[in-house]
């Protein structure tokens, strides 16, 4: 028995009920629970399972080694973006330092390898880009993207909101390529046939693969019968969310962080309080919010093909939830946060000493407020008046009152 006997510290919170689950019927050849998601991020989970056991420790590292592959993929990806060192270190920390990040990938929940397969997915796009720009074919790079989405897809169809972004970089690029005689007609047919076989076949095969472990446990189908079945169910059932829950939130209320996530609280008789909450760091957050709108404002005097492609990464995984009315929460932010930090690191390069004094700043509060919010955070368990003082906007409930 674990000393956190009837807490997080030996069960499940939140959608970890169902994914853990489902992970360790993969595991064991069961019939799965759970069905509403793409298997490939309860496969996993079910590593974390097959190497600890089915126990919180295991159902969570997987989340683990997600969010911190995140960090790595993040310092390349702006390597390429940011040639200062210091603002380079700065933009990681912000990110490292993320509240929401941090959450994540203590879950054992697929959110985390769909933001990293995402990431990962534009900063090869990024470099075939770079490529491109300097004559050179760059397919490597193109069909390290198309994996990427295919992975990101096979974890949540929210992967095809990056996709879409990825779609308009490529257009934009190879537009602009025709029309500067860079490439001729020729061309454009054997970049739209290679970038087909990445894209479409690749996805296709990668999506199909994660299914092997899904698909024998019921033989009365055959595969391909019942893969397109579960692509029904998925549908059916992201269609038909007509529930409410106390914890959704709208997509324009993420960016500012108006409702954070409780995800398992629980109450004393001492007036003491544990609990486990999915917020963003205000220290990121709140800054990156003013950047991206002085950058949109900047766009319109000079044109910056770095912010340009960071703002369609950023935007493709926030613009489509606008269109949905379904039961949303602040965690389908998530795959937008590392584009707002790396943004913020491509602003501050062009605004010389002051802009290495605002990241500075940025990283000092943020870690400032990770060590004052981490309570409420990890589940450490701490008076009600502290919780009462963190509540600084209204829809910030930390007390349960």
């Amino acid at each position: 028995m674990y000393s956190g006997y009837g807490s997080f510290q030996s069960g499940t919170v939140f959608d970890e009920t169902v994914f853990a689950r489902t992970a360790y019927e993969y595991l064991h050849g069961l019939v799965s629970y759970e069905d509403t998601h793409p298997p490939l991020g309860k496969l996993l989970i079910s590593a974390g399972i097959a190497c600890f056991g089915m126990n919180p420790f295991g159902w969570r590292i997987s989340g683990v080694v997600a969010g911190t592959s995140l960090l790595v993929v993040l310092w390349l990806f702006g390597k390429r973006l940011i040639k200062d060192s210091w603002v380079l270190t700065g933009v990681v920390a912000l990110l490292a330092l993320d509240f929401l990040r941090f959450g994540e990938s203590r879950l054992g929940q697929v959110d985390s390898f769909l933001v990293l397969f995402m990431t990962a997915m534009y900063y090869f796009m990024y470099c075939y880009c770079e490529e491109a720009q300097k004559g050179q074919r760059g397919w490597r790079f193109l069909a390290g993207s198309g994996v990427c989405f295919g992975l990101a897809v096979s974890c949540k169809w929210s992967g095809f909101y990056g996709g879409a972004g990825l779609a308009v970089i490529w257009l934009i690029l190879l537009i602009h390529r025709f029309r500067t005689g860079e490439i001729h007609w020729t061309d454009v047919g054997k970049i739209c046939g290679v970038s087909a076989v990445f894209f479409v076949v690749f996805p296709a095969v990668i999506y199909l693969l994660s299914y092997i472990p899904y698909v024998p446990v019921d033989t009365s189908q055959g595969f391909f019968e019942k893969v397109i079945e579960n692509q029904v169910n998925i549908w059916r059932f992201h269609s038909n969310v007509t529930s409410e829950h106390a914890m959704a939130s709208r997509w324009y209320e993420w960016p500012l962080m108006l409702k954070p996530m409780e995800l398992y609280s629980a109450t004393y008789p001492d007036n003491h309080r544990e609990m486990v909450t999915l917020m963003g760091n205000p220290g990121l957050w709140w800054p990156g919010a003013t950047v991206l709108f002085i950058s949109l404002y900047e766009l319109t005097e000079r044109i910056d093909g770095k912010r340009i492609f960071l703002m369609v990464g950023y935007a493709a995984s926030l613009l489509p939830w606008i269109f949905i009315s379904r039961c949303t929460f602040l965690y389908h932010y998530y795959p937008s946060v590392p584009f707002m930090a790396l943004l913020i690191g491509v602003w501050v390069q062009g605004h010389g000493q002051k802009g290495r004094k605002f990241i500075v700043g940025c990283v000092i509060v943020s870690g400032i407020l990770l060590v004052i919010f981490y309570p409420i955070l990890s589940g450490i368990k701490i008076d009600q008046e502290y919780a009462r003082c963190l509540e600084w906007l209204p829809g910030w409930n930390f007390t349960g009152k």
